[in-house]
C-alpha cells in the first residue's frame, strides 16, 4: 500500500523532516539514557560548562579551529600544535586543583596570588607562553577569543577569575582527579 498511512512512507519522511539526531520513543521498549560529555569547571562558587564537542583535552588546536572550543585543556604531555587567535584568557590549576595563575591575553594582564603583575606575553602568544610555563602536574585551560562578549562568553568567565578572590581557591573539573594535599 502506498500513501500517507504506509509505514514505509512514515520512515522515508524521517530522512528530511529534521528527525535525524532526535530522540525516539518506542512503546514497550526502554532505551538507555544518553548522558552528554560536558565539562564543568567550578571555582570559588562560579561555574562554567563547556558542552560536548565544545571542549578538547590534549587535542590539536589551530588558529582555524580554536574559536570553536569553549575550553581547551592541556597538560605537559601535549606535544601537538597550539595556535590561538589572540585576545583570549588562560588559567593554570596546580596538581591539587588550585587556581594559581590567570593569563589575560585580552587586556595584557598576568595574575597570581599577589595580584596583577606585568604581562610577559602579548595578546597573540598568551596561550603558548602559559603552556611553556606549565609545571609538573599542572593543567592549562584556555578560553579562546570566541568573538562573543558578555556573560555567555567562556573568555568572560575566565577573566572574571582574575580579581574576584578565585586565585588560590580549589577548583573542580569534570573528569579530572586532582591530588590531595597531605
Amino acid at each position: 500500500m502506498n500513501g500517507a498511512d504506509s509505514a514505509r512512507t512514515f520512515a522515508l519522511g524521517l530522512r528530511t523532516d529534521g528527525s535525524i539526531g532526535q530522540t525516539a520513543t518506542l512503546t514497550g521498549f526502554e532505551f538507555d539514557v544518553y548522558v552528554p560529555d560536558n565539562k564543568t569547571l567550578t571555582v570559588n562558587g562560579k561555574e562554567f560548562t563547556a558542552l560536548e564537542g565544545k571542549w578538547i583535552y590534549n587535542g590539536e588546536v589551530t588558529a582555524a579551529t580554536v574559536a570553536s572550543y569553549s575550553m581547551i585543556i592541556l597538560d605537559k604531555n601535549y606535544t601537538g600544535a597550539l595556535e590561538t587567535n589572540g585576545y583570549g584568557a588562560a588559567i593554570v590549576l596546580d596538581q591539587y586543583g588550585t587556581l594559581i595563575k590567570v593569563y589575560d591575553g585580552a587586556n595584557l594582564g598576568f595574575y597570581q596570588g599577589n595580584g596583577k603583575e606585568t604581562a610577559h606575553f602579548t595578546t597573540a602568544n598568551y596561550a603558548t607562553v602559559a603552556f611553556s610555563e606549565l609545571g609538573e602536574g599542572e593543567i592549562l585551560i584556555i578560553f579562546a577569543n570566541d568573538g562573543v562578549n558578555g556573560a555567555d562568553s567562556a573568555r568572560t568567565f575566565a577573566l572574571g577569575l582574575r580579581t574576584d578572590g578565585s586565585i588560590g581557591q580549589t577548583a573542580t573539573l569534570t573528569g579530572f582527579e586532582f591530588a590531595t594535599a597531605e
